[in-house]
């Protein structure tokens, strides 16, 4: 195999390993960044979302908590049968309304189980009182499963069927001292709600509120979401596990919610789950304040920051121009300059020393192709002096053969005129 020909095949392997490290490289390196800058966006997303949907609902808390200090609504909370004490609560009640997002309140008492609401539209004006709760009636557990917690506050998604509303309910615990006197509070439409916190349009990226016991609060889903939640016991939660997909993920993100919880310090943290064939990246932050659980799933394709290779296929591209421009300097330098010498030694072996050639090549090779030129010169030299050494090395011999010649000539003429004589002699 000719050198030109293994230089090449050298420079083509070259280009392949080139090609593959290169490629294997940039995948390794782009899906390190891609993952890094999911994670990144991930969290700032995922802080985002929770105050994007908690600051609405702690400001309502906010208005809610002064509503329940006004002593005319405490009143009205021990003797809401007396009519003056009632009215002077209901205008109370009325004016907190006009503060509230949603233009509305509710204000339910342990003593009378009575039930006051108005809306935005003012539609009950005079008429406050809905109903009366009670105990036997299932719709009205959330009030009696309020009272007993801890918490000054919880927020229920729930349907009400006496008033035909599905809101996202703030629930404010009345009390004095420690005795709970009832609970007041408003209520955002749900509609309206889930389009400001987790039906915002983004691409790739869906945002789903969760209980501890993972049991779906607000999604862009309604159907997913678990109503009543407050009244509900584990195993009639409709939970996450119905998004995604396998106890495995469900797994998983339980685990997170459980390490959050445990460590007080730590805002939120992010797993990574197959959904859908896709890989997704998951962050999970604790919201105290409700006691829920932002969960933003962000598909990590659309997150990508380096999803073109196009720029592999430009350097591949160039590092073959790269490679041609070597093997034509190469050419021009090496191989162009090592096939005429391998010419003119074919001719010197033919024995031709009669060639003639103008120095070539660059640098060394141009210096040795003068040292060849004067090596054939001087053997050129040195064989026309030879040839003409033994020209006239023969010409000398041929003079001496016929010197000989003339001198065996001349010596066999006098051996005939001796003989003669000798016979002449002896006739005598």
């Amino acid at each position: 195999m000719r050198l030109k020909t293994r230089y090449t095949l050298l420079l083509s392997l070259l280009y392949f390993f080139f090609c593959g490290v290169l490629w294997f490289y940039v995948s390794k390196i782009s899906s390190d960044i891609n993952q890094q800058w999911a994670e990144r966006f991930t969290q700032k997303q995922v802080m985002f979302d929770k105050y994007r949907t908690l600051l609405p609902i702690l400001h309502e808390v906010n208005i809610a908590k002064k509503m329940a200090n006004e002593p005319a609504i405490l009143k009205m909370a021990r003797d809401d049968e007396n009519p003056s004490v009632r009215k002077e609560g209901l205008a109370v009640l009325e004016k907190y309304r006009l503060t509230f997002h949603d233009r509305s309140y509710f204000a339910a008492f342990t003593k009378s189980g009575h039930y006051y609401f108005n809306d935005a539209n003012n539609q009950y004006d005079k008429d406050q009182l809905r109903y009366t709760l009670s105990k036997s009636n299932k719709d009205d557990e959330w009030f009696y499963k309020a009272i007993t917690l801890d918490n000054d506050y919880q927020i229920n998604v729930n349907k009400d069927t006496e008033l035909g509303t599905v809101k996202v309910w703030i629930n404010f615990l009345l009390k004095e001292g420690d005795e709970v006197l009832g609970i007041i509070g408003t209520g955002l439409s749900l509609e309206e709600f889930l389009k400001e916190s987790v039906d915002i349009d983004q691409t790739g990226i869906r945002n789903i509120f969760v209980n501890k016991d993972l049991a779906v609060q607000l999604d862009r889903n309604s159907a997913n979401i678990d109503y009543s939640s407050l009244t509900k016991s584990n195993d009639e939660y409709k939970t996450l596990s119905v998004l995604l997909e396998n106890s495995q993920n469900t797994a998983l993100v339980q685990a997170e919610i459980e390490t959050i919880l445990q460590d007080p310090d730590k805002e939120l943290s992010t797993v990574w789950l197959e959904l859908g064939g896709e890989e997704k990246l998951v962050g999970v932050a604790y919201l105290p304040e409700i006691e829920w659980f932002s969960l933003t799933l962000i598909d990590i394709q659309s997150l990508n920051l380096l999803n073109n290779y196009e720029f592999v296929l430009f350097i591949s591209l160039f590092f073959l121009l790269a490679l041609f421009a070597l093997q034509q300097m190469n050419n021009s330098l090496f191989f162009r300059p090592l096939e005429q010498f391998e010419k003119i030694i074919s001719d010197l072996q033919r024995g031709d020393y009669a060639v003639t050639f103008k120095p070539f090549g660059v640098g060394i090779i141009k210096k040795l192709s003068i040292q060849l030129l004067e090596m054939i010169q001087i053997i050129s030299r040195s064989q026309q002096e030879l040839e003409q050494r033994i020209s006239e090395r023969t010409a000398s011999l041929h003079e001496n053969e016929k010197k000989l010649e003339l001198a065996l000539e001349d010596a066999k003429e006098q051996r005939q005129i001796a003989e003669k004589a000798n016979q002449t002699k002896s006739e005598f």
